[in-house]
């Protein structure tokens, strides 16, 4: 299968290349926002309305499904994506830790 999509990231590379493409490079910027953090400890229902909310900006992925799970002081979701063109389906994993409380 030809590449669909290519760019590039530094996030988890010592040294070039640094090029992704296709499902790691979609992936990668979803991680990306996913770890912008906006300042205040949010709840699972604040979690989840904001990954639906970046998943529905990305029109390289059809959102299947989200579950987000919560213990003291990590949040953690399962995100089910559809990634269109390439007509695939991933899960990705996320994790939220309170840098306060750990």
């Amino acid at each position: 299968m030809a590449t669909i999509f290519r760019g590039f990231s530094t996030v988890d590379t010592v040294k070039a290349p640094f090029s992704l493409s296709d499902m790691d490079l979609v992936k990668r910027d979803l991680l990306n926002e996913f770890n912008t953090r906006k300042g205040e400890r949010v709840t699972e229902d604040e979690i989840k309305d904001d990954i639906i909310r970046i998943v529905e900006k990305e029109s390289r992925v059809d959102l299947i499904n989200v579950s987000v799970f919560s213990d003291a002081h990590t949040v953690r979701a399962e995100v089910e994506l559809r990634y269109v063109i390439l007509n695939s389906e991933d899960t990705l994993y996320l994790e939220f830790k309170d840098e306060q409380q750990v």
